[in-house]
């Protein structure tokens, strides 16, 4: 990762860290943020797919914080899903 140029977007003084993928296999190159500077806010996120001249944005509109969800919500439920292939990564 890097620490890019200070910036204006939206009217806002940015940051633009850049994230480069280490190994050249990779199918995502490249993922630029821009992040308020005062509070850190992601406002933009752009990403680079290798060999690709398109590339996806994302802009951050809004944004929730401080929600409570419980554990359930992040479960994968196997009965849903029985012929699904379960890769535990922990």
């Amino acid at each position: 990762y890097k620490l890019g140029t200070t910036k204006t977007f939206r009217g806002k003084a940015v940051w633009e860290v850049v994230l480069t993928a280490r190994d050249k296999k990779q199918e995502l190159e490249r993922i630029t943020l821009f992040v308020t500077k005062d509070t850190y806010e992601p406002l933009y996120i752009l990403l680079q797919q290798r060999g690709q001249q398109t590339r996806n944005e994302i802009t951050v509109t809004s944004y929730q914080t401080g929600q409570n969800y419980t554990d359930r919500v992040f479960t994968f439920d196997k009965k849903q899903y029985p012929n699904a292939e379960v890769i535990d990564l922990r």
